[in-house]
């Protein structure tokens, strides 16, 4: 939006408790008074707004001062504060000239200076569900509302036997009950769902996730044991949750072939009588929601081309064109309509915290912004009622984390006091290579997922994968580019363009839970699960061309000791594989050239942990646990052969874990706790045989998040929880917000 634009809209938006206001076009109070109302309306900063508007209250331009009196009772009324009805008198008794002003005063007072109070209520409990036995497990985060605000609709996990399957539910909200609609399974990733305009019908996403399944969109009845019907089907694409058309005749759904963000994505229109598509001018999103009128389908992207936040679109019906409706710099996320179809809701963290706003939509026009309620938390979206009561999944309590920062001489000391650096997930912290950026996980959308990040030492991030389940990340020998593997995917991602493909694997792989770059990065290696000669499955170990895509297995080893941990040598010559014995728990160290050829084993210990190579690939260490002894040790190996040897060995309840090399390969950076109640200290042992001490000024860490100490050494990045509560998982609904718009 250009700067005249702005301004134009805020002259406009001064009448948001009447007809527009003239203003002295070169004043500058004028143009502080529209700054204020920026704040307030574009930022939704309230506390700052009021700190504006008060100040040019107080000032000489009488006309200005009403004005910002007139916004400062409005702010008030959103804040439910008696305030306003001062305000307004302090209008009339001080500004009597300012007939304009004093008009909508007096008008404010005589309807009550504060509008109905919003109504915030807990529909559905959904963690303390009295109908929900143990043996089932509910999640409404991608449910959906029914138009009369009667019925939710969730996922169902259900423990049958030994297996575990995912069902379509409903939760009748007035007699709280609960149905599972053991005719309609879904996906086991548990995606969302939407009722249809009468109730009468649900429409979602199926897949089992087992090899060679298709993908299919399908509707089916409430009448018991109704048969689902399936609308549409592919092998290589996947949808997100569906939208019902008004007059629910057709349905609209976001059709992906890869990852949600990296993908290719398309919104497709689908008619539910005989099943023919329509391809609609969008990419689409994961959550789209047609205007009561039919005229416009809403929903949140990334702009095209982008790495910005998300926006919310609205996507024209009738003109086959699409619009971004925000496009202030911030995280907006869409929420549904208000029931006359003239305003978007959306959900954005523009004012701090995440706070839920409504935009005018004047033929597929941006139009006006309001504020209608700070703080409304992480919240996934379930729709609007005919009513107009907004229905939203809230998750809360449970351990939160955030990614820290210090600063450390190499090896000898780090500073005591942390930099924080955002809300961050526990399981991944990897540096690159050159020391520039640091790649990890953090909150996504309001609606929850986590997103692969990229910080730079700098202080930029950007988001590279969205909800993309990561489970590990693996950083290019050049810093530029970077692996990422998660449930039978891998993407490689250009860090510099922040643009990610996925790559095309047979499906079956299973969990992907590391990965390595060869030096010359033409080729990476990955564990993933084969078929055993005994039954069941175990991990090998592959070398993928990336050229080709050809796969040649490299290392296998029987179900009676699988492989639990591997890595590849610092010169890329062979690759070193920790496997354990399931009876006896003692591991075996082996390697082997990636060429090809014959394993050894080069150490034999009890359960080996992960594996470090330092940077000049003479050693590799890690951690060695002997249960029956309750000791762990920080175990030593040469590479180029020789006896391995313990560093330190420490005897319950002390432990130590994760094992870090500095960067002049000469000492092994640790952690170490007193106790399983205590947190941990960053250790420092030489490998030469002297003496393990604690790190000077360190601050204490967790021993089971993600920790990673830059390649120079002078930055220790990690994770730490609060701890938390109890996980509670609700479904709320807001009413008596839209009247606020209108006066």
């Amino acid at each position: 939006m250009t700067r005249m634009r702005l301004i134009l809209g805020l002259a406009l938006l001064l009448a948001g408790i009447g007809a527009p206001v003239t203003l002295p076009a070169q004043s500058q109070s004028a143009i502080s008074l529209r700054e204020a109302i920026e704040t307030e309306t574009v930022k939704g900063d309230l506390k700052k707004a009021l700190e504006q508007y008060r100040k040019l209250a107080d000032g000489k331009d009488r006309e200005v001062a009403a004005q910002a009196l007139l916004r400062m009772g409005r702010v008030y009324e959103l804040l439910q504060s008696a305030e306003a009805q001062k305000v307004y008198d302090r209008i009339i008794a001080r500004f009597p000239e300012q007939k304009d002003a004093v008009a909508k005063a007096q008008a404010k007072l005589r309807a009550g200076a504060t509008p109905t109070a919003l109504a915030h209520s807990r529909v559905w409990d959904v963690t303390t569900d009295s109908q929900k036995p143990l043996s089932q497990d509910f999640d409404a985060s991608e449910g959906s509302v029914s138009t009369d605000g009667r019925y939710l609709c969730f996922t169902a996990g259900v423990e049958e036997g030994t297996r575990y399957h995912s069902y379509l539910a409903v939760h009748d909200v007035t007699n709280g009950t609960d149905r599972i609609l053991t005719n309609a399974p879904k996906a086991d990733s548990g995606e969302g769902c939407s009722f249809s305009p009468a109730g009468d019908q649900i429409a979602y996403p199926w897949h089992d996730d087992s090899p060679g399944k298709d993908w299919e969109l399908r509707v089916v009845g409430l009448a018991d044991k109704a048969t689902p019907r399936t609308l549409l089907k592919s092998s290589s694409r996947w949808y997100g949750t569906p939208a019902w058309s008004p007059d629910g005749r057709s349905i609209a759904v976001q059709e992906v072939e890869g990852n949600e963000s990296t993908g290719r994505s398309q919104a497709i229109l689908v008619a539910l009588q005989d099943g023919t598509t329509r391809v609609l001018p969008s990419p689409g999103g994961w959550r789209m929601f047609f205007s009561p009128d039919g005229r416009y389908l809403a929903l949140d992207r990334r702009p095209a081309g982008s790495t910005a936040e998300r926006d919310v679109f609205v996507l024209l019906m009738d003109r086959s064109q699409e619009v971004n409706v925000t496009t202030f710099p911030s995280n907006d996320f869409v929420m549904g309509w208000s029931p006359d179809s003239s305003r978007v809701l959306f959900a954005s963290d523009r004012g701090g915290s995440i706070g839920l706003y409504a935009v005018t939509v004047v033929e597929g026009r941006q139009g006006a912004l309001t504020l209608l309620k700070s703080d409304i938390g992480q919240a996934a979206p379930m729709g609007v009622t005919s009513s107009g009561a907004l229905h939203y999944h809230a998750r809360s309590g449970g351990p939160s984390w955030f990614l820290q920062s210090v600063q450390c001489d190499p090896g000898e000391r780090c500073a005591s006091t942390p930099v924080p650096l955002g809300a961050a997930d526990r399981r991944i912290l990897n540096w690159s290579p050159d020391g520039k950026h640091l790649a990890y996980l953090r909150p996504g959308t309001p609606s929850g997922g986590v997103n692969l990040t990229i910080r730079s030492i700098e202080g930029g991030t950007r988001d590279v994968l969205e909800k993309s389940a990561v489970l590990a990340v693996s950083w290019a020998p050049d810093s530029r580019m970077l692996a990422a593997s998660g449930f039978n995917r891998i993407w490689l991602v250009d860090v510099e363009r922040a643009q990610a493909k996925e790559l095309s694997l047979s499906s079956g792989m299973g969990q992907i839970p590391a990965l390595a770059w060869s030096r010359d990065q033409r080729r990476l290696y990955y564990a993933r699960m084969v078929s055993s000669t005994v039954g069941g499955q175990v991990a090998a170990l592959f070398e993928r061309d990336l050229e080709s895509g050809s796969e040649r297995e490299i290392l296998r080893r029987p179900a009676t000791a699988p492989l639990r941990g591997w890595a590849l040598s610092s010169d890329g010559q062979s690759i070193w594989a920790v496997a354990t014995d399931t009876a006896t728990q003692i591991s075996d160290l082996v390697t082997l050239p990636v060429a090809g050829g014959e394993a050894r084993v080069v150490a034999r210990r009890p359960f080996m942990g992960g594996l470090s190579f330092s940077p000049d690939g003479r050693f590799v260490a890690t951690v060695s646990l002997n249960a029956s002894a309750k000791t762990t040790a920080v175990l030593l190996v040469p590479t180029a052969g020789g006896e391995a040897r313990d560093l330190i060995r420490v005897t319950e309840p002390s432990e130590v874990r994760n094992v870090m090399w500095g960067p002049d390969s000469r000492s092994i950076l640790f952690r170490r706790r007193a106790s399983t109640e205590s947190r941990a200290e960053l250790w420092r042992v030489p490998i030469d045989g002297g003496e393990a001490r604690k790190v000077e000024g360190a601050v204490e860490l967790e021993m089971g998040l993600a920790v990673a100490l830059s390649p120079d050494g002078r930055q220790l990045a990690f994770i730490r929880g609060d701890g938390g509560g109890a996980v509670k998982s609700e479904v709320w609904k807001l009413e008596n917000f839209l009247p606020s718009i209108a006066k």
